[in-house]
This record gives structure tokens, sequence and C-alpha cells, in this order.
């Protein structure tokens, strides 16, 4: 049984300090942020996007002396998505407040640790949020006020807005990127390219993916956390800059039998540079007793962590506990531990959800299933052109 770990910083502001988590609840955690006052843009604020189209656009983040930057935008009623990055090189952000009249999406001040539904947000380099991540989270039109924060509060901090202002749909495209003298025994990039391809086809998204192949220079063996893995993901700036970059490590220095990380839930997709663009997924977690790439385990591996990158999270965590904030995926809980050894296999929860995509960890059969909700939250997303 392998675990499949997505990557995301909880960090205690007074000390900057990092640890890993990845998890989420379906209603388990604190009750959602209270409604807003009123809240009304400047006149000069600007409306998101263009008709019918996907934009990028990038503002600075100004910090006062509270150490926060403030952006007004106008959302447009046709907004079908819009995704937030807050990049200051590879210093801490997070989004202490975005808000709308009426409405607190995202409250740092009153939930610290970024437990409440559905965004789950904290501290992370190069912070990212999308809307919708659910079923109720779309953006009303309006006015909404994003307040961002660094660790920091440098002067080349910037806000990017990826904003869709039409139709879910078009096509995901991908690039696999060999990292150093990384090798794939018995295998080959296209190879892992092409059962990509055929997993994300199996899972009936209603879109197109794209996958290509690449190289960058780097250490194949980089620590799960630190400042290499975070300048490996910030090493390949593709001309198009929506493509996703798939980092191919030998393995995790610290974390042998790690499978993948993702750089957020959702990641800095549309921002090549950032730290937390890109998954990366590891071979030698994949290989079989042969000492070959399980190519249909690596190619399921990517997709999860792409489903991560793209703003999905577990359906259900290891314990059984914590739950994703869709309310269409399948839960399995504690209740389901047979074996009592404190965790749910995906063995035990293969009626519960053990076949989906973005259960936590793998098992000893395909796992390519998603809701209804979970394909609308990848194919609304703003790379998706």
């Amino acid at each position: 049984m392998q675990e499949r770990l997505a990557l995301t910083l909880l960090v205690i502001i007074a000390s900057g300090a990092g640890i890993v988590a990845c998890g989420g609840g379906n209603g388990d955690g604190p009750a959602p942020l209270p409604d807003a006052g009123p809240l009304s843009c400047p006149t000069a604020a600007p409306t998101l996007g263009i008709a019918g189209e996907v934009t990028t656009e990038s503002f600075p983040l100004t910090f006062d002396e509270t150490g926060v930057a403030a952006v007004d935008v106008v959302v447009p009623e046709d907004l079908t998505s819009l995704a937030l990055v807050a990049d200051d090189g590879l210093e801490f952000t997070a989004f202490w407040r975005v808000a709308q009249d009426g409405r607190i999406w995202i409250d740092l001040e009153t939930d610290p640790d970024g437990l409440r539904t559905p965004f789950f947000h904290t501290w992370n380099h190069s912070a990212s949020v999308i809307f919708p991540i659910h079923e109720t989270s779309a953006l009303a039109p309006g006015c909404l006020r994003i307040e961002a924060l660094s660790d920091g509060a440098g002067l080349g901090a910037t806000l990017h807005v990826l904003a869709r202002r039409r139709a879910e749909g078009g096509t995901l495209r991908v690039d696999l990127v060999q990292v150093g003298a990384t090798e794939l025994p018995g295998a080959t990039l296209d190879a892992l390219a092409l059962e990509l391809e055929t997993v994300v086809d199996a899972t009936g998204l209603p879109i197109a993916i794209e996958v290509a192949t690449a190289a960058v220079d780097g250490d194949p063996f980089p620590r799960a956390e630190g400042d290499t893995a975070l300048a490996l993901r910030g090493s390949y700036r593709p001309a198009d800059p929506n493509r996703v970059p798939i980092y191919v490590i030998q393995g995790f220095r610290d974390e042998l039998d790690t499978l993948g990380i993702a750089g957020g839930i959702p990641g800095a997709n549309g921002v090549p540079g950032a730290a937390s663009a890109g998954v990366i997924v590891a071979v030698d977690a994949h290989l079989t007793e042969d000492g070959e790439v399980d190519v249909l385990l690596m190619a399921e591996t990517t997709a999860h962590e792409l489903g991560h990158q793209l703003g999905l999270f577990h359906t259900s965590e290891a314990e059984g506990l914590d739950h994703d904030p869709l309310g269409d995926t399948p839960e399995c809980d504690a209740d389901r531990d047979s074996d009592g050894d404190g965790t749910v296999s995906a063995e035990e929860c293969e009626a519960q959800g053990g076949r989906n995509l973005m259960f936590w960890v793998s098992g000893d059969f395909s796992q390519r299933e998603l809701s209804p909700w979970q394909r609308r939250v990848l194919a609304l997303s703003p790379v998706v052109r």
C-alpha cells in the first residue's frame, strides 16, 4: 500500500514554521465563516477578464504597515471560474481575507489553520485558491476584495488572476519534465504520456488532454520539502504559461515511498516560475519487483497529483475521519477499518470511494472514477483552454 501525498503548508504565523498537511472534510471541520458586511469597490476597480475568453492578469501587491496588501476587482455576471495566485518569490504567502458584499470566503484572522470548508486555505509558497471548488463556491457578480499576506512582504510580490468567462471545457495541456539524470527502467516518458492520456480519458472528464515531454537540469533526488523542491517547481518555463509541468524525478531523498506531491490544492497554475507551480512524481516509488516502472500505476499517480494541482482534495483521508468538501463524492469512514490498523485502505473502501482517482492511497485495482462535481472543478479550471 503506497500513500499518495499532496503538499500544502500550514504555517504558524508567529514562527513561520511549516508542516505538511492534506485534509479537509465535508462538514467535518468548523462551521463556515460568517457573512460579511456591505462591500463596494472603488470606481476605478477593474472588471475581471474578457467575455467569451479565459485571461490572465497581474496586479502588484503593495503591503501596508500591517503586512496586508489589498486588491479590489469587479466580478462580471458571466464569470464561470476564477483562480488567484499570490506570489512573492520563495516566500510564504497567503490570502488573509477574500470577501464579497455579504460573504466572507477566506479569513485567516478567525480561521488561522485554514480548516473551514470549502477552501482549507492557509500559507503556502505561491498561495492559490480557485472558485468554484465545490457546489456553492461560485462567486457572485460585484465587488471582490482580495487581501494577501507575505512572509517577506517583498517589493516583487504579485497577484495573478486567471478569469474564465466562457463555458467549461477545452484542452488541458501537460508537460512531463524529466529532471537531470532520472531514468525510467523499462519505460519511457512517451509511454507514460500515452498512459496518462488513457487514465484521464477513463475518468469521463469533458475535456481533452494533451501531454508533451521536456527535460530540465536538476537533482533527481530532491527532498520532498525545502528549497530544492521549490526551485525545481520554478525551473521549467514553457512558452505556453498554461501548460502544467509534471516533474519526473528518480525519488524523494527523504521520503522514498512517496509516489508524488502536488504544489498545492490548487497549485499556482498558469504562473510559470512560481514555487508551487507543478507536480513532482517519483520513478523509484513505482518500480515493480522486477525493477521496472509500473507505467499504469505511475500514470494514475500523475493524474491523482494533477487533480490536487487543479483543486481536488482526497475524497477520504487516511484515518477515515476527514473528507473533501464535495457533496457528491463517496466517503469512507473509520468504521471501514476492518483490520484495525488505524487507516482505511482502498480495498476496505472499494464500495465507498476506494476506486476514486482522488482516494488517499493506491490500491490493488485501478482508481479512475470521478464524481460529477470533481469533473466540473477540473473542467472549469482556468488553465483548461
